[in-house]
């Protein structure tokens, strides 16, 4: 029986509660290399084809433009009012002293 068996079955006798601590202590990337080993165990033991797609042909998420998206607020008859306002708010707030 080699080294690798042997670690196989020393984690095959433990429980999730007792692995957590040490999943907690792994990196980022190891976290995420210990999920896709155990997805692709999952996958082959249920018979699922796991395809991976490069990650150069995966499209670029398309940033989308929120110009315009309030435009149903917009009252065009009080433009002409928002060049003066602060100063009218700041003058009425300040005339009471």
């Amino acid at each position: 029986m080699g080294t690798a068996e042997t670690h196989e079955i020393v984690i095959m006798s433990l429980s999730i509660a007792e692995l957590m601590p040490e999943i907690a202590a792994l990196s980022h990337s190891d976290k995420f290399r210990l999920v896709q080993l155990v997805l692709a165990q999952l996958a082959q033991e249920t018979g699922v084809e796991i395809v991976e797609e490069p990650h150069h042909n995966r499209p670029a998420a398309r940033k989308r433009s929120r110009r315009g998206s309030l435009k149903h607020y917009a009252k065009p008859e009080l433009i002409p009012q928002e060049q003066d306002a602060w100063q009218a708010v700041a003058s009425e707030k300040h005339e009471h002293r």
